[in-house]
């Protein structure tokens, strides 16, 4: 694992420790599973409300004060009404490109926003409950509103948000109401 990897784990250790959890509340977890010459592993397991009480700390690429801010990014298209869009269609996929190197799928399933990619060795997975992306956009069009989104995440439990699959390594993030994140298997990096 390298230094940036293990700086962040750091940090979201002492956030960890600075705010303990109470009781049904929802932790996120992030595993990280190397394998080759970068054999190891990275295991995150920090209290909603801890990363929540955090958030307006951290003014970095420009996430401050719990925005992250596009600086000119937004372009021309409404995200608040393609989700709101999204939200009233029956559940489909609405884009595929397959240019032979890479397959990009997008799609919504069962309220959540799904985007796969698969290529170069790499297969990412995201499944974005609406009302989290909803929540993310806000009402700032040049501003992405994190603290918010975490919040509405505190509702949603147990399945996976994001999994990476290498060759290097895995990666997975996933909300649940376990501290130690036992609810689920960690995918294993492929050898």
């Amino acid at each position: 694992m390298g230094a940036s990897a293990r700086r962040w784990a750091s940090i979201w250790i002492l956030a960890a420790l600075a705010a303990p959890a109470s009781a049904g509340e929802r932790w996120l977890h992030v595993r990280v599973r190397g394998s080759g010459g970068e054999a190891g592993s990275i295991n995150v397991n920090v209290p909603l409300d801890a990363v929540q009480g955090l958030l307006p700390l951290v003014a970095s690429g420009g996430l401050t004060g719990g925005l992250l801010h596009l600086d000119g990014l937004a372009g021309e298209v409404d995200v608040r009404e393609v989700l709101s869009a999204l939200r009233d269609t029956p559940d489909s996929v609405f884009v595929t490109v397959n240019d032979g190197d890479e397959t990009i799928r997008v799609a919504t399933e069962r309220g959540r926003l799904v985007v796969h990619v698969d290529g170069g060795g790499e297969k990412v997975r995201l499944r974005i409950p609406l009302a989290v992306a909803e929540a993310l956009v806000g009402t700032d069009p040049q501003a992405w509103d994190v603290a918010a989104a975490l919040r509405a995440l505190e509702a949603f439990e147990g399945e996976d948000l994001v999994v990476v699959e290498s060759e290097e390594e895995s990666v997975r993030v996933w909300v649940d109401s376990s501290e130690a994140g036992r609810s689920r298997p960690v995918p294993q990096a492929r050898p």
